[in-house]
Parts: C-alpha cells; structure tokens; sequence
C-alpha cells in the first residue's frame, strides 16, 4: 500500500513504482492497493498517483483462477467491477428519495461538531 499523507502524491506514486520494480526484479508478486475510480481521471490527487502505478504493477488474474482460489463470488464481483464498478445516479436517487435533503460533503463536513467527534475518539 502506498499514502500520498505523508509526502504527497507524487512521493507516493515514486514509491509504488519503485515497490512495483523491486518485485519484478526479485520475481516476486505484488499486491498494489489502488482505489476505485483511479482510471476515470477524478481530479482527487491521491487517486491520480496510485493510478499512475498501476501500469507497472497490474496484472489481470485470470477468472478462472480466482475462481479456483477464491470462488465464484470472487468471481462475480470481479466481473461486477470490469462491467460497473462503484457509480451513482444522482438524479436518480434525488428523484427516488425527494424526502431525504442529500448534499455534498462539504456542507455534511461543514455541519459536524468536530471538537465532539475528535474527544469521542
């Protein structure tokens, strides 16, 4: 796993990539924890650095392997992901939930009693 909080993003994308060559050159596999939605260019910095190592980390394991490993759970979700992966209608929620007052969260995090959340900790 590589954090843009320590050093920023573009340390983290240094780290990745250099984490991801010393396992090609130990010949050994590495698990890299993107996040999801790296790949639609989202504007969230931290997003944009781990998508920038996934050219020299990914590899697509083969379903018939996770099937065989991980069962056809696994499967499916994998196959969820490539086909929709984590999205969200707005409109459509809005339309179908008028009564809930949905907003963003800035005005959620703007509303919270922080200093209570932080001592509740």
């Amino acid at each position: 796993m590589t954090t843009p909080f320590e050093a920023g993003p573009t340390a983290e994308t240094r780290q990745g990539i250099s984490a991801a060559n010393a396992a090609a050159a130990a010949g050994v596999h590495l698990v890299f924890t993107s996040v999801g939605s790296a790949n639609r260019q989202t504007g969230v910095p931290h997003f944009d650095s781990k998508y920038r190592v996934e050219p020299f980390s990914y590899f697509q394991v083969p379903l018939e392997v996770v099937r065989q490993h991980m069962g056809e759970d696994m499967v499916k979700m994998s196959e969820w992901f490539d086909r929709v992966g984590y999205t969200v209608d707005r409109a459509a929620l809005r339309r179908e939930f008028s009564d809930v007052a949905f907003h963003d969260l800035e005005s959620w995090a703007k509303a919270q009693d922080w200093n209570t959340l932080v001592q509740a900790a």
